[in-house]
């Protein structure tokens, strides 16, 4: 189950235009690169993206992971540091 607090787009009842600019004004953006992580992205939306075609990597500067392995494990491991170090931003 996502963390406290955490909710999936899809399953809040938004149309497709609402979840869209839901992703492109979130706080952090964790799922899959499809047309909802492509707006999250294209917004620099700090998150966990999930790529399935591969390409690890972490840009720090903006705060992004992408992830080729999705596991539940590492992706919430990836959220744990975007919220560590958003709360350090925020003070």
């Amino acid at each position: 189950p996502p963390p406290t607090g955490l909710a999936p787009v899809r399953s809040l009842g938004f149309g497709f235009q609402d979840a869209v600019a839901l992703a492109q004004g979130a706080n952090a953006y964790v799922g899959c690169l499809d047309v909802f992580g492509l707006a999250a992205l294209g917004a620099r939306r700090p998150g966990v993206y999930l790529n399935r075609l591969g390409g690890s990597r972490y840009d720090g500067e903006r705060r992004t992971w992408i992830l080729a392995d999705s596991s539940p494990e590492r992706c919430l491991a990836a959220l744990r540091v975007l919220i560590q170090e958003r709360a350090a931003v925020l003070g």
